[in-house]
């Protein structure tokens, strides 16, 4: 127990902490979605950034990645993932975008909204 600290339940509870390091798959899946957004994503950004059409090509292209979706299930073309995966994603990718804040923020509610099935334009 840490000293001074009464932890849960009050007096001579247990002390209880969080630990917020990423496992090591979450390590493996933010590295891939840097270098994701290196090549794919850091390219234009800028002009995007001043073109109020939404991108539906860099869309795609994160749909292809898995970056789409991410919380949505699997049955519904989602990627199955958790609340936490799809912050990993979008942390790692937002920051092509520093100079494009307004493509950041469109993207960035994407995988919660969009799933592989609705990016298939005709």
């Amino acid at each position: 127990m840490v000293e001074g600290h009464q932890g849960l339940g009050g007096q001579g509870g247990i002390a209880v902490f969080m630990n917020f390091e990423f496992t090591e798959e979450q390590k493996l899946f933010a590295e891939a979605v840097r270098k994701f957004a290196l090549v794919e994503l850091e390219v234009d950004a800028l002009k995007r950034a001043h073109n109020p059409r939404f991108p539906f090509d860099v869309a795609q292209r994160m749909s292809r990645q898995g970056l789409m979706g991410i919380t949505l299930p699997e049955a519904d073309g989602g990627q199955g993932g958790s609340l936490m995966d799809a912050v990993i994603g979008i942390n790692r990718w937002r920051w092509c975008a520093r100079a494009a804040p307004t493509w950041c923020s469109r993207a960035a509610s994407a995988p919660f909204a969009l799933s592989r099935n609705m990016l298939r334009r005709p």
